[in-house]
């Protein structure tokens, strides 16, 4: 199956249309453990979609050109991976 055939099912449309009808009226639970990655971990509960976004706490580092780029939230992580 390519991404059109899975596009065009009916369950996918509805879920689709139930999403953009609801994505900042869910109610999500974040119970993330703390880890090397994920400093203090994720323990919150939000009000729409976006706000996940907010709670993003990935941390990481590499070398890129010879200088250190450091990532440890949404923001750097989508600049870093636009690379």
């Amino acid at each position: 199956m390519d991404k059109n055939e899975f596009l065009n099912h009916k369950i996918v449309q509805d879920f689709i249309s139930w999403f953009i009808d609801n994505y900042s009226k869910l109610h999500i639970t974040l119970n993330i453990c703390s880890t090397k990655y994920v400093k203090g971990g994720v323990n919150k509960k939000v009000i729409g979609f976006e706000n996940v976004i907010e709670l993003y706490n990935w941390h990481s580092k590499w070398i890129d050109n010879g200088k250190v780029i450091i990532s440890n939230d949404w923001l750097s992580t989508q600049s870093s991976l636009s690379k």
